[in-house]
């Protein structure tokens, strides 16, 4: 089974993703942030070549107190991938265990501090 966590906004493009990945098999476990929009992202291809325009919204409030009530999914889990919105917080809560960890290191915004509450 495949389990999504991450943070969005109490708003339409919340509820879609929600709506979406569910109707995919995905168990989501989806910190709702209120007063924060959920993230959008424009893709722009050019032949073989990508560009991203990213609003990450919500995914910068995603908390280590989510992660807290969470343990069982983590602990049930057989490898991590952590993008680059919650970087700053997943790695604290894997770095004591032995499971592999993917990153996702394709954005400069990994090298900005977390964006404190």
């Amino acid at each position: 089974m495949t389990t999504f966590m991450g943070s969005v906004g109490d708003d339409r493009h919340g509820k879609n993703l929600a709506k979406l990945a569910a109707s995919d098999g995905v168990n989501i476990k989806y910190e709702v942030i209120p007063g924060e929009m959920t993230g959008t992202c424009a893709v722009l291809l050019t032949g073989i070549d990508r560009s991203l325009c990213a609003y990450l919204g919500a995914a910068n409030c995603f908390t280590q107190d989510f992660l807290n009530v969470n343990t069982e999914l983590m602990e049930k889990a057989k490898f991590f991938y952590v993008s680059v919105s919650c970087s700053q917080i997943l790695p604290l809560a894997i770095c004591t265990e032995m499971i592999p960890t993917k990153l996702s290191l394709s954005d400069v915004l990994l090298l900005r501090p977390p964006r404190h509450r």
